[in-house]
């Protein structure tokens, strides 16, 4: 089935969602499955620039934590519920190692923010990815 870009990365941030989900767990599911499970294909099927966003969201992850959390403003990363901890790590990866434009990659943050998180949430993402993006 073919997605929309919007679309692939709402669903790519789901996946990282789980992988963080299930971060310290002894059941941790692999990128293979967390993949299929989320796009209902092979890893081998999924689109390109999933396969990179996500495996680059997971391997630059300590990194990219490092850097978002200084701007967060006397809050520490893991304090952030999941699933903004995941959009910060996707827009992140798209703009820092995909080479995304910053402000489709803020306004993208900006509209799962409105959509997955609580209402002030995303004036919080903008403030955050406007100031780390650089």
């Amino acid at each position: 089935m073919a997605y929309s870009r919007n679309k692939l990365q709402e669903l790519t941030v789901f996946c990282i969602y789980q992988y963080l989900f299930y971060y310290n767990s002894e059941m941790k599911p692999s990128i293979s499955e967390i993949l299929g499970g989320v796009f209902d294909c092979d890893v081998k099927e999924c689109d390109p620039f999933v396969r990179k966003l996500f495996k680059d969201s997971i391997k630059y992850a300590d990194d990219s934590i490092k850097d978002i959390s200084k701007y967060l403003n006397d809050w520490s990363f893991d304090r952030l519920n999941l699933i903004e901890q995941a959009i910060l790590l996707s827009a992140y990866t798209q703009f820092k190692y995909m080479k995304q434009p910053k402000q489709v990659v803020i306004n993208v943050g900006i509209e799962l923010a409105k959509k997955y998180c609580d209402e002030t949430s995303y004036k919080f993402i903008n403030g955050v990815l406007d100031n780390c993006l650089c």
